[in-house]
């Protein structure tokens, strides 16, 4: 175990022991609370300095830490010197304020470090619009490929990422967007379609106009026999690499570069990429050759224009999985999907909806094969596995067709630094990874996610591990997280948790007294036994899951 390894770990979970102790600590200091120690880790002392009453240490098992406080032992009586501040002797609202500040310093923290990240972005995708989904309302409204937002509702646009603010919130509503086309401002009135957006936690309702940051990459499809492509020797899934000598950076410069050579009415040359091996999902994977081409736009012999053939390549297979439906059915690699159940295609995600939609029925898919439209009745195979959220078994429906095209790097620009924004999105991350943090151990308490999910220290030194391998803004969203589990899970109202103190002191004041010496006792048995079965089962969930998982 290297040391590059231990020190990722030892710097999350001891920056976040650290962070939940320290709020403790001040908030004890602040009453006046004789604090005897202040421990990261528990057991023996290894090493630590003493300064005014407070000791303060790192112990040898790094599980967490504690702040030791006066007259938390009510078997222990306080010296004459401290009385007064022992914390027994506080009353009941400022014990369940000491209790609460170790969480709440957790779910704080969390808005410093997002706050670092924002503010430290020198750069980030350009507001520029790479791809638009057929159908949605960015293509509704004109929008193009190449087009810049610079304001949605006159606020000025820098990054890709702005655009969620103002158009996830806004299902249904028309919002007033400003493009810049080839050196031209120009207003357009878009109005965000409702989508559905899930995850093991829930499900939303978030507005998408259909845009995508990524230019698609150069692939394309050929409509058939007797077009000039086809008969020059292009074939569906071809990536054009040059035309008429230029090279070729997207799709769409692709097919603009290929439609102005064709209405010139002279022979060009096509230099295209063609993948021959193996493929998996949406991305070919095997060697590409190069095939050079050209293309005649008036056929030699009969001296009549020819139509160009070129389309996108989205809706074409590019791998069929052997002995899937859509293999029995005929599908192969090359294949154009034209409707589903009579509904026009316009993109991959597009096939993905309607054959989730239809689950086991049978459907009529229309497909292309070399010019020639033919309609065929197939089902998808049904499979079941256990779904790892629920660890409950959930049928899957497998159609064993894949395409979509490979996308482009995004252009990435410089940002300015901008501090209120920086601090709004901190909050807003905070508060929304609290939310579905909350939502999710609520469902785990009530069963609706598998105990399975819990973790242990060997999945925390794991993810600790790989955050740091990411790079350091990875590492501190994973450290922001962990902080917000971490303060929501104490807040839990269990004995010997803070929330358990809190709960304490809570009916402390409403009974207007102490609860018993055997009632404290009791819980606290109950609420440790409940903390080691806790520990037991997520350790060994760790080794289930990192040693004998396959």
């Amino acid at each position: 175990m290297s040391s590059s390894h231990i020190l990722p770990v030892v710097i999350l979970l001891g920056g976040l022991i650290f962070v939940h102790e320290l709020g403790h600590f001040l908030v004890a200091k602040a009453f006046r609370v004789k604090v005897l120690t202040f421990s990261l880790g528990f057991g023996p002392r290894i090493l630590g300095f003493r300064l005014g009453e407070t000791d303060y240490r790192l112990s040898l098992l790094p599980l967490g830490g504690y702040v030791k406080m006066a007259g938390e032992d009510p078997n222990n009586p306080l010296p004459e010197e401290d009385r007064g501040r022992g914390f027994l002797e506080q009353p009941a609202w400022k014990r369940m304020l000491i209790s609460l500040a170790g969480p709440a310093f957790n779910l704080i923290f969390p808005i410093l470090v997002y706050f670092a990240v924002f503010s430290a972005q020198t750069e980030a995708i350009a507001p520029v619009v790479g791809q638009v989904v057929p159908g949605m309302p960015a293509a509704e409204a004109g929008l193009l490929p190449g087009d810049r937002i610079v304001e949605i509702e006159g606020e000025r646009i820098y990054a890709f990422q702005d655009l969620r603010r103002h158009i996830d919130p806004n299902p249904g509503r028309s919002l007033r967007v400003v493009v810049e086309r080839d050196g031209e401002r120009l207003d357009m009135r878009i109005t965000p379609t409702t989508v559905e957006e899930s995850d093991p936690i829930e499900t939303l309702k978030v507005g998408k106009i259909g845009i995508i940051p990524n230019p698609a990459a150069p692939v394309v499809g050929i409509t058939g026999p007797g077009t000039a492509a086809y008969e020059a020797g292009l074939r569906p899934l071809d990536r054009i690499a040059k035309v008429a000598g230029q090279e070729v950076r997207s799709l769409e410069d692709a097919l603009v570069r290929l439609e102005e050579q064709h209405a010139r009415g002279e022979p060009f040359e096509v230099l295209a990429l063609r993948r021959e091996g193996l493929a998996a999902g949406p991305l070919d994977l095997g060697i590409p050759r190069a095939v050079k081409v050209r293309i005649l736009p008036v056929d030699p012999e009969t001296g009549e224009r020819r139509e160009l053939g070129v389309e996108s390549g989205e809706l074409y297979v590019s791998r069929v999985v052997a002995g899937s439906a859509a293999a029995q059915a005929g599908i192969a690699r090359g294949t154009r999907l034209v409707a589903l159940d009579g509904e026009p295609l316009r993109s991959w995600q597009d096939v993905e909806n309607a054959r989730r939609r239809k689950g086991g029925e049978p459907f009529a898919l229309t497909v292309r094969v070399d010019g020639e439209e033919r309609t065929l009745t197939l089902a998808q195979a049904a499979k079941t596995q256990m779904d790892e959220v629920t660890g409950r078994p959930v049928t899957v429906y497998t159609l064993g067709a894949y395409g979509g095209l490979p996308v482009l790097a995004a252009p990435v620009e410089p940002v300015p630094f901008r501090p209120l924004l920086a601090a709004e999105m901190a909050l807003s991350s905070t508060w929304e990874v609290t939310r579905k943090i909350a939502i999710g151990i609520g469902k785990l308490l009530t069963g609706q996610i598998a105990f399975s999910n819990v973790g242990g220290p060997i999945q925390i030194y794991d993810v600790a591990t790989k955050a740091a391998q990411q790079g350091w803004e990875y590492f501190l969203h994973t450290m922001a997280l962990i902080s917000i589990n971490l303060g929501l899970l104490n807040l839990l109202p269990v004995p010997v948790l803070d929330g358990g103190h809190i709960l304490q002191s809570g009916i402390e004041m409403v009974r207007r007294r102490p609860l018993s010496m055997r009632t404290r006792e009791l819980a606290n048995m109950v609420g440790l036994a409940m903390l080691l079965a806790l520990m037991i089962f997520a350790m060994r969930n760790d080794v289930i899951r990192y040693f004998f998982s396959g």
